[in-house]
């Protein structure tokens, strides 16, 4: 049986335990009973000793002891499709009541890093930099497809992507023909950093194992142009076969960049001159104290919104949060977005909410709601909202080419006889009251009501005298000139 758990690892830093807790917890209850436990008994089970596990061509583990009857092996991300589990030797009988198999997917979609500009702390002959992002994960060193640099102090490598990526997963591929253990204790890092040649970047994670030769990490969306990979310490040589990068590029609005910038924004409360403009500086410096950061009083509710003075179409929202300390008080933040100022926009629709401040920048994706109001609130009493950037991504509504849209006041048509099912007001030279239509003298393509945060957009004919709208089920609109 495979049971493949919906979490991934996001590092090979976590080692499991010799056997599971379930097991341990009945080992040592018969521990303290004074008991033997059962699984050390003698019995036939000692005819599995010796079994070994392995993945492709690689090993897993062996069982060297059978004392216990739930066995827990950790296979440190070794890269497969068939698992075996044989016994070596003859007249030998494998049993086996149960085994399970906990894996995440490789990463998919598109390797950034190839034809990407690299470079590395140093170069032993012939093992240059590029030799990790050829596309060949040979990692047979002699073949002459593995980067390498000289013993050295701290030595490192680095990808520059040209962009910033959310960086889902790195995987490397290290040597195997020998050396392995060399590369013990590299960092992952990813950042838009070149201080201290990038290697002071964002943790991604830590190679804490060599046990096999493709070790992939998940970084979770890590935002980064450079992707560096040091090992700390002293005669320290480092080798590379392969990296391979997978990301997904940032969102944009072509022609429009992000929409926050320029609009107008507000928040509950203002601390120490903290105030909301700070939020949509175009600086996402993620430290407090250097002054470009947003951040209101502790309070109940506290919100922070910001007014793009039209429409929008919103795809995706991305948050730096602060850095330098406290990142945990923007935990349970939910972002809204509507065209109701009701509530100060806090019960608009929501897009997300911030359940993890493990990353600095975080992304959200919207779905492509419709609102010109973004509001980012957290909800109960003592909060305090920082925000050292926020970035906007949408698109404009659709329009007509060539006609614009009509202005109002017009002379209206109004049927109110449907005013008891009428949410939508409508202000002109009359008295504001229901609008719908009953026939037209215009083709409009698109009329836009807002009430409560939603949006009704009405089609019309293009033959208006082909069009009948069934006054109980299809109220509509009348524009005259």
């Amino acid at each position: 049986m495979f049971k493949v758990p919906t979490a991934t690892r996001s590092s090979f830093s976590r080692r499991q335990q010799p056997y599971t807790a379930t097991s341990r917890a009945r080992y040592h209850s018969e521990r303290r009973a004074g008991e033997t436990p059962k699984a050390a008994q003698p019995s036939q089970s000692d005819r599995g000793s010796g079994v070994s596990l392995s993945i492709i061509s690689f090993s897993c583990g062996t069982v060297d002891s059978v004392a216990l009857t739930t066995l827990t092996f950790n296979c440190d991300g070794l890269v497969g499709r068939y698992v075996n589990i044989f016994l070596p030797g003859h007249d030998k009988v494998l049993t086996l009541c149960e085994v399970q198999i906990f894996t995440s997917k490789l990463p998919t979609g598109k390797n950034v890093a190839l034809g990407r500009s690299v470079t590395q702390s140093s170069t032993d002959p012939g093992a240059g930099a590029e030799g990790a992002i050829d596309g060949n994960s040979d990692s047979d060193f002699k073949h002459g497809s593995c980067a390498r640099t000289r013993k050295s102090k701290h030595p490192w490598w680095r990808v520059d992507l040209n962009e910033s990526y959310n960086v889902s997963d790195v995987r490397i591929t290290n040597r195997a023909d020998c050396c392995s253990d060399q590369l013990q204790g590299a960092e992952i890092r990813i950042g838009d950093s070149l201080e201290n040649n990038g290697n002071s970047n964002r943790l991604c994670g830590i190679v804490d194992s060599v046990s096999g030769t493709t070790l992939t990490f998940n970084c979770g969306g890590i935002v980064g142009r450079y992707v560096n990979i040091v090992i700390p310490g002293p005669d320290k040589i480092l080798t590379l076969c392969e990296v391979e990068i997978f990301g997904s590029e940032l969102p944009y609005l072509h022609g429009k960049g992000n929409l926050a910038l320029g609009a107008s924004p507000t928040q509950s409360s203002t601390d120490e001159g903290a105030a909301a403009e700070r939020a949509i500086d175009g600086n996402s410096d993620n430290d407090f104290r250097h002054g470009s950061c947003a951040r209101t009083r502790k309070s109940k509710d506290p919100w922070w919104r910001v007014d793009l003075n039209e429409t929008y179409r919103i795809s995706d929202i991305r948050i730096t949060n602060r850095a330098d300390c406290c990142s945990d008080q923007l935990q349970g933040a939910e972002i809204r977005i509507g065209d109701s100022l009701k509530y100060e926009g806090n019960f608009n629709r929501l897009c997300g909410i911030v359940e993890s401040v493990s990353w600095t920048t975080l992304t959200f994706y919207c779905g492509r709601i419709v609102g010109r109001y973004v509001n980012i609130v957290i909800p109960g009493p003592d909060k305090t909202l920082t925000l050292c950037e926020v970035e906007i991504f949408g698109s404009e509504l659709p329009y007509l080419h060539g006609k614009g849209r009509l202005n109002f006041p017009k002379r209206l048509s109004f049927n109110t006889a449907f005013s008891r099912r009428c949410c939508t007001r409508f202000v002109s030279e009359h008295e504001p009251q229901c609008v719908f239509m009953k026939s037209l003298r215009h083709s409009v393509h698109r009329l836009s009501f807002t009430s409560s945060g939603d949006h009704m957009l009405i089609k019309t004919s293009h033959t208006p005298n082909d069009y009948t709208p069934d006054e109980e089920h299809h109220p509509a609109i009348r524009v005259l000139t």
